[in-house]
């Protein structure tokens, strides 16, 4: 277990930690925070440490730790309400800093009476009339200030009212009764009417119903003198220590559940650290992937694009080739037909010497004579072919 040095020690790093935060305008994790409200729940259960001590510390940090502080510290009302009571009375009382009290005491009122709603133990505090009567005092000329008192009287569903004044200055007293007019001018609309009224019957702001009408009844004005309360003896030294050493006692089972809690927290913030780590590495493998389609894209571009150009070369190619080939088939017919056109001339010519030998043949009768010299014309006739190119032999020998 830790000792009370060793949990301060811890507890002044952390507070280095918030300053050098806020020099930086920025604020501690949640993790940060969870770790300091532990620290400070140990400080609670840890024998060497006073009420003092414990609110000194707890006041060097945000008004934010405060409220979770409370919150945890009270969460189903483990502690006593007399224990709260004297915590709540010594940090409030080692607190100088108005604005940083404004900050926090709203949210604590509010956790208090929502963590301690069973059994209404909340109506046995000493301490949150005084607090609710000190936020009353701040809220009549700030705007800012009257809305967290209204915050309050929504958030506690009006509970403040059911608490018990009777120890508080009529100053005091007056007070909340002119910040309560003030947020509900007509008393009839008000959200929680029946405890407002109930509260300012008893506290003689308004008639009561029942009270006979003849009796005059005095106004209370705005500028009422302050009656001072009996003086509240102040706890004997014995009685400290005591009340003390039952706080320590009923503390240990919160600050049990103040280290599960955070162990849940932290298990589950690994949990998250680890999400973020697989989310990261899977946008890395997203963004490479889009990287790479995008350049396979490209390529592909640049290759359709290569490939375009190549077949509108070819076709530009394809169609000059064609043109030259109509070309030289239409040369070459031209030659076809004139070398025809001069094989036949030349036919003609060598056939019609011939063909007049042959006239000479036709009709006469058939002799040994004229087979030789009938012979000898068809041998020139074919000859006079060959001349010519053409083979009309074949394959014969």
């Amino acid at each position: 277990m830790e000792n009370l040095t060793q949990i301060q020690e811890k507890l002044d790093s952390l507070y280095q930690e918030c300053q050098e935060k806020k020099a930086k305008k920025s604020k501690i994790s949640k993790g940060k925070n969870q770790e300091i409200i532990l620290l400070l729940g140990k400080l609670a259960g840890n024998p060497e440490a006073t009420t003092d001590i414990i609110a000194a510390q707890l006041l060097r940090f945000p008004s934010g730790i405060c409220k979770e502080y409370f919150d945890s510290l009270t969460k189903n009302a483990c502690l006593s309400i007399e224990l709260v009571d004297e915590l709540l009375k010594k940090t409030v009382a080692a607190d100088s800093n108005i604005s940083k009290i404004l900050s926090y005491v709203p949210s604590v009122i509010i956790v208090i009476i929502k963590n301690y709603e069973k059994n209404k133990l909340y109506l046995k505090s000493a301490q949150l009339p005084e607090l609710v009567a000190f936020i009353a005092k701040y809220a009549l000329n700030s705007d800012n200030n009257r809305n967290q008192f209204q915050n309050v009287i929504n958030k506690t569903s009006g509970a403040i009212y059911l608490l018990d004044y009777s120890a508080i200055g009529k100053k005091e007293l007056n007070n909340i009764w002119n910040v309560t007019k003030k947020i509900y001018p007509d008393l009839s609309q008000a959200r929680y009417e029946s405890f407002i009224t109930e509260w300012a019957e008893k506290y003689g702001f308004i008639r009561k119903k029942t009270e006979i009408q003849s009796e005059p009844v005095q106004e209370i004005s705005e500028n009422i003198a302050e009656i001072q309360p009996e003086p509240v003896k102040e706890m004997s030294e014995n009685n400290h220590a005591v009340l003390l050493t039952a706080f320590k006692e009923e503390f240990a089972p919160v600050l049990v559940s103040m280290q599960n809690l955070q162990e849940n927290f932290l298990k589950n913030q690994t949990a998250v650290l680890n999400l973020n780590a697989t989310v990261s590495s899977l946008e890395h493998q997203i963004k490479q992937l889009s990287q790479r389609i995008t350049e396979m894209q490209k390529e592909k571009d640049t290759e359709t694009h290569r490939l375009s150009s190549e077949i509108a070369e070819l076709e530009t190619r394809n169609a000059e080739l064609d043109a030259k080939l109509k070309e030289a088939y239409q040369l070459n017919s031209r030659e076809a037909s004139l070398e025809a056109e001069k094989i036949r001339a030349d036919l003609i010519k060598n056939l019609s010497f011939l063909y007049e030998d042959w006239l000479d043949y036709e009709h006469s009768d058939v002799s040994e004579e004229n087979y030789e010299s009938l012979q000898a014309i068809i041998k020139k006739i074919f000859r006079a072919i060959e001349r010519n190119g053409i083979n009309v032999k074949g394959n014969h020998t």
